[in-house]
């Protein structure tokens, strides 16, 4: 009986402890669980937060990207400002106005702008952008900087120029001290509760300066600090940079494509739209179809781009302003026949010449002279004139013949005559000429976006001998032509160019721009000089150039190809 009694107690002690170890093992088994099931709640958390930024910074430079490629973007590669941090009901997501080129602006991500579905991070949160300065106005092109810093204190080298950010789930910093106390620029905030409706404070969702504006033109020591830090108690928030380098890539592609379609088939038909704009060309009406000459090559950042004298290549010569030319007529000369006189000859009255005349007998005819010249026009875009340009008084009526030389400079002889009814005696009847202004080119919009833009600074300008001034000779392929090579055979023939453009590209890894090299812009055969030969190949880490020529084609679809210029 007592060993009965024995052995069943045993058998209950076994039960018992058998049990503990169930629950002993399922509480470990439950713990284990949890903790492993916060850990890929973080770790998912985490990246579906990376996917995010990945998502927005790619939505961001390909929305840069079409907009530079729309053809009457005045500012290829500017960034869209951040949704207001008041927006209006409805609006949510579209991007705010701003166009002050000195300021940082704060806000959402302008999510409808950018033609996306509103994206959040891993905690749900709407993600933040942040714009720095100069990417509002022109200039933007391959020498805009960087202009936002990361990490390190006021003196630190810009690293982007904008920011996207996950803010995170809401902290508390207030009150943290030791190891885990923020920088002394970065305010300690409570960001319980966050607003879910505008207006959105931005402190309340990004930490340290990520949440201040500076002042306008404020140098880089009174800019607001931005920090990756990727653990603290002070700071969740992650950052995805946009930096100039991939902006710049970005944009490359619709520019070169720009300075094909828009610049270089302006400028190889340059006589065709002054004719179309104003009625008058030195093409269509005095029959020189000339490419001005080129700037010589200097640093662009600083360059002339006023023509030399027999360049070939070099520098585009598009400055509107050039002090050395003044494109005025000078070396006048006049002189009166059968009833007409000169009186005081002619005379320089800042916009025109002005000469003047008189009926001083009764013979005929009623005739009047003038020769005049004007230099250096075929360093330029310059406009010309004709009879309906001049002011004649009492009723005159006029003829204008034009010569061009070689020397890029253009004589003209004006014949004018008048009726005989013109009364004896009458004095001083003016003729006022006119002087030359810019081509129509220069002003015309599609245009305009490459010259405010100064990507004239990153462009390399060659004219073949056929078309230099006067410009009257057949352009003989393989002669006195410009080759192409590359080009796809769709587009024409490669050895018949009157033009080449070549834009250069951000500088590569052994390039430093501004510079007075060509090695530190151009790629093979772009950079060589004296072989009118240039190259077209992919782009990659070691060669990025871009190449617009004339005469070109593009293919289209169906039906032949359309030609851009001749």
């Amino acid at each position: 009986m007592s060993a009965f009694i024995g052995r069943r107690n045993t058998q209950r002690g076994a039960a018992l402890i058998l049990m503990m170890t169930v629950i002993v093992v399922g509480i470990a088994w439950y713990t284990v669980g949890a903790l492993g099931k916060a850990a890929r709640s973080t770790a998912d958390r985490e990246i579906a937060t990376g996917a995010a930024l990945y998502a927005a910074k790619r939505a961001l430079l390909d929305y840069v990207a079409a907009q530079a490629a729309q053809p009457d973007n005045t500012i290829p590669g500017r960034l869209p400002c951040p949704e207001p941090l008041s927006p209006a009901a409805g609006s949510e997501g579209v991007a705010a106005g701003c166009s002050d080129n000195t300021a940082t602006y704060v806000g959402r991500l302008p999510w409808r702008t950018l033609g996306v579905d509103q994206i959040r991070d891993g905690d749900g949160e709407p993600l933040w952008y942040i714009l720095g300065r100069g990417f509002r106005q022109s200039p933007i092109n391959f020498g805009s900087p960087n202009d936002i810093g990361l990490d390190s204190p006021p003196s630190w080298p810009p690293a982007a120029v904008a920011l996207i950010i996950a803010p995170g789930k809401p902290l508390n910093t207030v009150g943290i001290t030791g190891e885990g106390t923020p920088p002394a620029e970065c305010p300690l905030v409570n960001q319980f509760p966050r607003s879910i409706s505008p207006p959105f404070d931005p402190a309340k969702f990004l930490e340290c300066g990520r949440s201040s504006v500076p002042s306008p033109g404020s140098g880089a020591a009174n800019q607001p600090r931005y920090y990756t830090t990727k653990t603290s108690p002070w700071t969740n928030d992650r950052i995805i940079t946009l930096t100039a380098t991939e902006l710049m890539d970005a944009i490359a592609g619709p520019v070169g494509d720009r300075l094909q379609r828009q610049v270089a088939a302006l400028m190889g038909n340059w006589h065709q739209v002054e004719f179309d704009a104003t009625g008058r060309s030195w093409g269509n009406t005095y029959g020189f179809n000339y490419l001005p000459f080129a700037s010589d090559w200097n640093n662009p950042s600083g360059g002339n781009f006023c023509a030399d004298q027999g360049q070939d290549d070099g520098l585009a010569p598009v400055d509107t302003s050039c002090s050395a030319y003044s494109y005025k007529w000078s070396n006048w000369n006049s002189s009166a026949s059968g009833g007409m006189d000169t009186q005081g000859g002619c005379s320089d009255q800042g916009t025109y010449v002005r000469c003047r005349f008189r009926r001083t007998s009764s013979a005929t005819p009623l005739t009047a002279t003038i020769t005049a010249t004007t230099t250096n026009v075929g360093h330029a875009f310059r406009s010309t004139i004709v009879p309906s340009d001049l002011t004649i008084g009492s009723g005159g009526s006029a003829t204008i013949s034009m010569v061009l030389g070689s020397n890029s400079d253009v004589s003209a002889t004006i014949n004018v005559t008048w009726s005989n009814s013109l009364a004896v005696g009458t004095n001083n009847i003016e003729v006022q000429i006119p002087h030359l202004q810019n081509a129509a080119i220069l002003s015309d919009s599609r245009y305009t976006w490459f010259w405010n833009n100064k990507w004239h600074e990153y462009t390399y300008y060659a004219v073949a001998p056929a078309a230099r001034p006067p410009g009257n000779t057949s352009c003989t392929p393989g002669t006195n032509c410009l080759t192409v090579f590359g080009l796809p055979a769709v587009t024409g023939a490669n050895n018949d160019k009157r033009l080449v453009l070549v834009l250069s590209g951000r500088a590569l890894a052994t390039q430093s721009q501004p510079s007075g090299s060509r090695n530190d812009y151009f790629e093979l055969e772009n950079r060589t000089t004296g072989d009118r030969e240039y190259q077209v190949t992919t782009i990659s880490t070691t060669f990025n150039d871009r190449v617009a020529a004339c005469p070109f084609s593009y293919p289209t679809q169906s039906g032949p190809a359309l030609t851009l210029c001749n």
